[in-house]
């Protein structure tokens, strides 16, 4: 629902309150150390660099028998990703002109990509090293966190995308995920459940 609010008044008003300032206030405090952090950062959020490591994960779960996990982590990635361009196609909104992007990207803005596949990826990786290895989940815990938040970040320091874009592709990865997780959970409950016995 929050998803939908959102995209429909974006639909309707064009931008958020917060989105000039925030990209006005980025812009006014650029140095050359900044613009090379952001733009190597913002490749952690890239489908060239997620979707091997990713996919390796899965690989990796498999092989350990953890088929869940690992159907997780493959369609929780691939599928956030793939969510995010139909929406793109379906909202259409320009990407930000208020002042020069120090890169140029093709396509659409709403909801941002790097930011909806980052998400989609920490979030996936978090539940899975939760019920996999608990002791670690605090660590990884911050350790994407920290991902997740260069990479959005990122975004909106090299002038690419809205902060209501950032705050979308968040919402898309939290409810693909968490859908998926659920799903998958169930699918497994319900299979055990019809088990004579429940074994």
């Amino acid at each position: 629902m929050s998803f939908i609010i959102l995209a429909h008044y974006l639909h309707q008003h064009g931008e958020l309150w917060f989105d000039a300032p925030i990209l006005n206030f980025l812009a006014k405090h650029r140095t050359l150390l900044l613009d090379n952090f952001f733009l190597w950062s913002t490749w952690a959020g890239s489908s060239f660099v997620l979707l091997p490591i990713s996919t390796g994960i899965a690989v990796v779960l498999i092989r350990y028998r953890y088929y869940p996990a690992a159907l997780l982590m493959g369609i929780g990635f691939s599928g956030a990703s793939l969510m995010t361009k139909m929406i793109k196609t379906l909202m259409v909104r320009e990407r930000p002109i208020l002042f020069p992007p120090l890169e140029i990207y093709g396509g659409f803005s709403f909801p941002s990509g790097h930011t909806t596949q980052v998400a989609a990826f920490a979030l996936s990786v978090f539940l899975i090293i939760s019920r996999i290895r608990p002791r670690w989940q605090w660590p990884a815990s911050i350790l994407l966190t920290v991902l997740v938040l260069c990479v959005s970040t990122s975004r909106l320091y090299l002038q690419v995308h809205y902060p209501s874009d950032i705050l979308g592709g968040c919402l898309v990865a939290l409810i693909w995920v968490f859908s998926i997780d659920a799903l998958i959970r169930t699918t497994i409950r319900i299979g055990t459940l019809k088990k004579p016995g429940g074994q």
